[in-house]
């Protein structure tokens, strides 16, 4: 008996110590996913996952990927709500692409591209709800 309750803490300790991303770190995983080609941690970003097809394609396409700058935007005063939402922000995102030679379907330059990330708090976890132009 003693054994079950010694197994059940740790196991409660170690689910309670699993650390959540911070908002940043899933924008950075992002990148870090698509050229580690982890579909997985890929799609556990999203708050609504791609289609297979769709992240096939990404990472077929993208030989390297590479963030150069990001910052959170700062959300204009006279465009804001009245009350300021604790769980969503963006983030700008200044960053370097490597193709391979297929790249069909991929919308992102050769070169330097910038994208607003949008995220927002889903379940208690940062999730990536959109990404656009600027």
């Amino acid at each position: 008996m003693k054994k079950i309750i010694l197994i059940l803490t740790v196991f409660l300790l170690l689910i309670g110590c699993q650390k959540k991303m911070t908002s940043k770190q899933v924008v950075e995983n992002y990148f870090n996913y698509i050229n580690e080609k982890n579909e997985e941690g890929f799609n556990d970003l999203f708050a609504v996952p791609l289609k297979p097809e769709d992240t096939e394609t990404l990472f077929k396409g993208i030989k390297e990927i590479k963030i150069r700058e990001i910052h959170v935007v700062e959300k204009d005063e006279h465009l804001m709500e009245k009350e300021e939402k604790e769980d969503e922000i963006t983030y700008y995102v200044d960053f370097d692409l490597i193709y391979n030679e297929n790249n069909e379907g991929i919308t992102y330059n050769d070169g330097g591209n910038t994208r607003n990330f949008y995220l927002k708090k889903v379940k208690g976890e940062w999730k990536i709800i959109s990404i656009g132009l600027l």
